[in-house]
C-alpha cells in the first residue's frame, strides 16, 4: 500500500541521516585528536588508525605516501595492517575485546608504531612511485586531486605491475593528501584480508577523512618551518 511505501521511505531517510550524523561525529573526533599534536610521526600514525579502526573507516590496511623533497616521487612512509589473514584476525579479535573508544585508540598510538605493524612498514618503505614520465593514477591523484576506486588493477595500464605485486592486491582506494592547493601525498587503503568490495561511498568517506589529515600534516610542516626560522634568528642574534 501507499502508506507502507511511505513508512519504508521514511525509515530509509532516517537511517541515512543517522549514518551521516555518526560519520560527522567520527570525523570531528578524529580531527580534534589530529590537531592536538604538531609531531608529524604521531599525525601519520593517527591517520592510519582513522582509516583502519573498526570504530572509524574500517579498511583492512592503509598506506601513507608523501611527496619527496624534490617532488619527483611518492615515498612510502608508514602503513598499518597485516600481511596475512591469520595474523589479522588474531589482532582484530584482541582489539574487539579491549573495547577502546576511537579517541582512546588514537591517543594510545601517539609516539610510535605497534609491534604488529613492523612487517607492513618494512614493506611500505620499499615502495617508491615516480611522479615524472608516463601518466599513472598516482600522477593524476597528486596533480589533479582525483580519487580512485581501483578494481582489477592488474588490468589497468595506468598502474605499475611491480607496485601491485608488492601491495598484493589490485583492488584499493586512493585519495589525495593536499592542503591549500599544495599536494602533500596520497593515502591508499584496501580490504586485502576480508576481500570486501570497496564502494564509491567508502572512497568518499576516505577522501573527507584525508582532508582533515592533510590539514594536520600541513600544520605540522608549518610549525617545523617556524621552529627552524626561530632557531636561525636566535643563532644570528647570538
Amino acid at each position: 500500500s501507499e502508506r507502507r511505501k511511505s513508512l519504508e521511505e521514511k525509515a530509509r531517510i532516517e537511517e541515512r541521516l543517522q549514518n551521516k550524523v555518526t560519520e560527522l561525529s567520527i570525523m570531528n573526533e578524529i580531527s580534534e585528536v589530529l590537531l592536538s599534536t604538531r609531531e608529524l610521526n604521531e599525525i601519520l600514525h593517527m591517520i592510519l588508525i582513522g582509516a583502519t579502526a573498526y570504530q572509524a573507516l574500517g579498511f583492512n590496511r592503509a598506506f601513507l605516501f608523501l611527496i619527496s623533497d624534490d617532488a619527483t616521487a611518492l615515498e612510502g612512509r608508514v602503513a598499518t595492517g597485516s600481511l596475512s589473514a591469520g595474523e589479522a584476525y588474531q589482532i582484530w579479535d584482541s582489539l574487539s575485546h579491549e573495547k577502546h573508544t576511537l579517541k582512546a585508540l588514537l591517543q594510545s598510538r601517539q609516539g610510535g608504531l605497534s609491534k604488529e605493524d613492523e612487517p607492513i612498514n618494512s614493506l611500505v618503505r620499499q615502495m617508491k612511485i615516480s611522479l615524472t614520465g608516463a601518466e599513472s593514477i598516482f600522477t593524476v591523484c597528486v596533480h589533479e586531486g582525483k580519487s580512485f576506486n581501483v578494481m582489477n588493477g592488474f588490468e589497468n595500464p595506468l598502474i605499475d605491475k611491480g607496485f601491485l605485486a608488492l601491495l598484493g592486491t589490485g583492488d584499493f582506494a586512493l585519495v589525495p593528501l593536499a592542503s591549500r592547493g599544495k599536494p602533500l601525498g596520497v593515502l591508499l587503503a584496501d580490504n586485502f584480508i576480508n576481500r570486501e568490495a570497496i564502494t564509491d561511498e567508502d572512497v568518499e568517506r576516505l577522501r573527507a577523512f584525508a582532508n582533515h589529515a592533510s590539514l594536520a600534516i600541513e600544520n605540522s610542516n608549518l610549525y617545523q618551518t617556524l621552529e627552524e626560522k626561530l632557531d636561525e634568528l636566535s643563532s644570528a642574534y647570538n
